[in-house]
């Protein structure tokens, strides 16, 4: 059937076409990947958080290790966010 079937179309050429399961298949093969990554401490995204650098570990694996310079930002965001009374007096001091 057509509507199993996923394709990707640019103008009047089809560029792919793979069967949806196919698809679906991928995509939490991708998503189990992920989630096993993360399991193993590593990074999965491209740019780090505020307060994070991203490092190469001896797998050559992206991971986080903390910005010193950032996390004393972070730290004072947090204290005063903590303290604050409602979101505008956050801002407005």
């Amino acid at each position: 059937m057509v509507r199993d079937v996923f394709a990707k179309v640019k103008g009047d050429k089809v560029l792919i076409a793979k069967p949806k399961k196919t698809c679906e298949t991928n995509q939490e093969k991708v998503r189990l990947g992920m989630i096993e990554n993360a399991r193993r401490g590593n990074y999965n995204s491209g740019i780090a958080p505020f307060g994070y650098e991203i490092v190469l570990n001896e797998n050559n694996k992206k991971q986080l290790i903390i910005n010193d310079k950032e996390a004393e930002a972070v730290m004072i965001i947090f204290k005063r966010a903590s303290e604050a009374s409602s979101h505008i007096s956050l801002v407005m001091n």
